[in-house]
C-alpha cells in the first residue's frame, strides 16, 4: 500500500501475517525526491499535476464516450 508518509508491505501465508514492514517512502517523499531533481517545481504543484494526469488517463481508460482506436 502506497500511502501519504510511508509505504506498507504486508505477507500473508494461509490467512496469518507473516512479515510486515512500513518504511517512510511514501507519496511526500516521492515528491520532494523529485522537486529536488527539477526547477520550478514545488511539492503542491507536482501533486495537481500527478492527479490531474491520472484522472485524465482513467477518463480515457473508462468512459464510453472517448473514441478508441484499433490498432492492425
Amino acid at each position: 500500500m502506497f500511502g501519504h508518509r510511508n509505504t506498507t508491505a504486508l505477507y500473508f501465508e494461509r490467512g496469518q501475517l507473516k512479515l510486515g514492514d512500513s518504511p517512510l517512502l511514501g507519496f511526500a517523499d516521492m515528491l520532494d525526491q523529485v522537486v529536488e531533481m527539477t526547477s520550478g517545481l514545488d511539492r503542491e504543484r507536482l501533486a495537481q499535476a500527478i492527479f490531474a494526469a491520472r484522472y485524465a488517463a482513467l477518463d480515457k481508460v473508462y468512459n464510453p464516450n472517448y473514441p478508441q482506436t484499433r490498432h492492425q
